[in-house]
């Protein structure tokens, strides 16, 4: 298997529900596989907010991300080649549709890899 995707061996074990916090405010995150398991959907529901889904996969030895937000833009994410699985993953914006002001784009990509961090298992 190419490095990309045992690395999305490994984020296909998120599968399941998650709680984490969004803005200080809970939000819970589900993951689920789609497209005959070629894809991991993830479905983010802060608690004041409106609902974020994201679409994580393999390509090559990299793993590729585009994120729906609800401010109504688009970014998509990848990581560098991939050497080896981590524990941890930094994507680094590749484009963004629907963006309402450039100022934002970098911003985007901060929030996205905290917010994957932050989540943990519910108690």
């Amino acid at each position: 298997k190419r490095t990309g995707a045992l690395a999305f061996d490994q984020l296909k074990t998120l599968v399941g529900e998650w709680e984490g916090n969004s803005k200080g405010a809970p939000s819970k995150i589900t993951y689920t596989l789609v497209s005959g398991g070629t894809a991991l959907m993830e479905r983010m529901q802060p608690a004041n907010e409106a609902e974020m889904i994201t679409m994580y996969s393999a390509d090559g030895d990299k793993i590729v991300v585009t994120h729906y937000c609800s401010e109504g833009n688009q970014p998509s994410m990848k990581t560098e080649t991939l050497k080896a699985t981590a524990n941890k993953y930094s994507f680094s914006l590749v484009s963004v549709s629907g963006l309402k002001s450039p100022d934002i784009a970098p911003v985007l990509t901060s929030v996205f890899h905290r917010r994957l961090v932050q989540a943990r298992a519910p108690s």
